[in-house]
């Protein structure tokens, strides 16, 4: 049985701190599924556990402006959500209540009625996308939905400079992709999280591949610089350690 009418398991994480990056990387989040199941257009079942293993760093969003701009309007879009369905979404992190290795961090969240929110703030070209926005981040829905157990999931797109420019949908439970998500999360955790196993790497994407004797040549070198470079930074920090105990 994959559904659960009961509420989920609260964590006082706060977002985006080192504490809550960490319970994340410990179990499969919403934001994991599309690439587990081979859906996400940016990320791989081998990047996600490269990721959390320590093996890749993370791509780096800070300065992405289309990141902050989201960042930054969140509350806003959170705030015209909450006036328009006359309902008060709060952020909070959660696992689900009987399989707590599956994981989100929800935009909002409404305890009484048991419903949640996920805003998105896209770019002005994505924004009149509605529908495809809303096909790419399905898995995601649908993960948070079976992570809580509620009865919709209201997904809230706003523009990301006119606050009287949004669209909003609910996504409703459904059995079916709730047990497809259980059962691919269920695999990713218990071979390659909690395992000893590796997910195949994705040719083109998670591997480089030179196309030519030039792509060789060109890989070869910067390989060797970067070896160079962590060299010297080694010893710098040594030399730096030296330095603070000293001082």
């Amino acid at each position: 049985m994959t559904e659960t009418k009961q509420i989920p398991n609260f964590h006082t994480h706060e977002q985006g701190s080192a504490e809550w990056l960490e319970w994340r990387k410990q179990g499969v989040t919403a934001t994991d599924v599309a690439a587990i199941l081979g859906l996400s257009p940016w990320s791989t079942p081998w990047s996600i556990w490269a990721e959390k293993k320590g093996v890749k760093a993370p791509d780096d969003l800070s300065k992405n402006p289309h990141v902050q701009c989201g960042i930054k309007r969140e509350p806003v879009a959170r705030a015209i959500a909450n006036e328009q369905t006359g309902v008060m979404y709060a952020p909070v992190c959660v696992s689900h209540k009987d399989h707590p290795f599956l994981r989100a961090s929800l935009d909002g969240y409404d305890v009484i009625g048991n419903t949640v929110l996920e805003i998105k703030v896209p770019s002005e070209g994505q924004f009149e996308n509605f529908d495809g926005l809303l096909e790419r981040y399905m898995p995601q829905l649908r993960a948070q939905l079976l992570v809580t157990g509620a009865t919709k999931n209201a997904f809230f797109v706003l523009h990301p400079h006119d606050d009287d420019k949004f669209r909003m949908v609910d996504v409703l439970p459904d059995p079916e992709w709730h047990q497809r998500i259980l059962d691919a999360a269920t695999e990713y955790q218990t071979r390659y999280l909690d395992g000893i196993e590796e997910p195949e790497k994705t040719s083109g994407t998670d591997v480089f591949y030179p196309s030519d004797q030039n792509d060789l040549l060109n890989w070869t070198a910067a390989a060797e610089e970067i070896r160079t470079l962590n060299g010297r930074m080694k010893t710098l920090k040594a030399q730096l350690d030296q330095l603070t105990k000293l001082q």
